[in-house]
């Protein structure tokens, strides 16, 4: 019921929490976690500065466990080597069916910070980490700009289930 909380394990551990989007940025935080249970194994998505000696300001990175305690190594789902994009801030559907997955991140580094959409048949494996996806854009020309969100369900009027993606 949430009454009490005891102290389990980390994940991971990063630098000091220090922004710096600067090509020369040395610093090495991990932030903005996200929690998805994929087949009875919960797995931690999150952001991740310490590939910068590979050229990558930003990842995105996760581990997994089944028990709570230990921890995967982690795993590079998405980063670009160019010193400039940041993949960030990873948010994926929930449930959404059991051979696709869909999720969102902003792409921080691009002008405006856009929400790129990405797919995947396995959640916990998106491909090649290079690949950060589409922006998403709107019939009329509008797009979405950083702290994405995404959920899905069958709105009123609606037949199918259909992705709603914030930001």
């Amino acid at each position: 019921r949430g009454e009490t909380w005891r102290f389990i394990s980390h994940v991971d551990t990063g630098g000091p929490i220090v922004y710096d989007p600067s090509s020369e940025s040395t610093t090495t935080t991990i932030w903005e976690p996200e929690l998805e249970l994929v087949d009875g194994t919960l797995a931690c998505f999150y952001s991740d500065e310490r590939f910068k000696p590979d050229g990558m300001l930003q990842t995105i990175v996760h581990r997994t466990t089944r028990d709570l305690v230990s921890w995967s190594e982690k795993v590079l789902d998405f980063g670009v080597s160019d010193r400039t994009t940041r993949p960030g801030m990873f948010v994926a559907a929930k449930n959404l069916r059991p051979d696709s997955a869909v999720a969102v991140m902003e792409i921080v580094g691009r002008p405006l910070d856009p929400v790129n959409l990405l797919r995947s048949r396995n959640p916990l494996s998106w491909g090649d980490p290079a690949d950060i996806g589409k922006k998403l854009v709107a019939d009329d020309g509008t797009w979405l700009s950083g702290t994405p969100n995404l959920t899905w369900g069958t709105p009123s009027g609606y037949t199918a289930p259909v992705v709603i993606v914030t930001g």
